[in-house]
């Protein structure tokens, strides 16, 4: 199972866009309970879940799992991370990968 997603190419600091997550397989039947999410600044490790992340525009549905991602300071690099609880309580950690860079 796919724990690891990369953006491919360099993520614009002022685009915002959905990324959908199909966690089908590993549910397994189940369905998804509940998520939390997070982000860090790769290099220095500080919080940026404020900076690339919407959570007034997180959707959930049965198998998907689709965080909002926004802003970021060009240059950067982000990694998300997404707690996901199934419906029968089994629980795993995903994760976004991007680079934000402004021409």
């Amino acid at each position: 199972m796919r724990r690891l997603w990369q953006i491919d190419g360099l993520k614009p600091s002022t685009s915002e866009f959905p990324v959908t997550l199909d966690l089908t397989k590993w549910l397994g039947g189940e369905t998804v309970s509940a998520v939390t999410y997070s982000a860090i600044e790769v290099e220095s490790g500080t919080t940026a879940t404020t900076t690339v992340l919407d959570s007034t525009k997180h959707v959930n549905t049965t198998t998907l799992v689709k965080p909002w991602i926004k802003g970021g300071t060009s240059g950067k690099s982000y990694l998300v991370k997404l707690v996901v609880t199934s419906s029968g309580n089994a629980k795993d950690a995903f994760y976004i990968q991007f680079s934000v860079y402004d021409y």
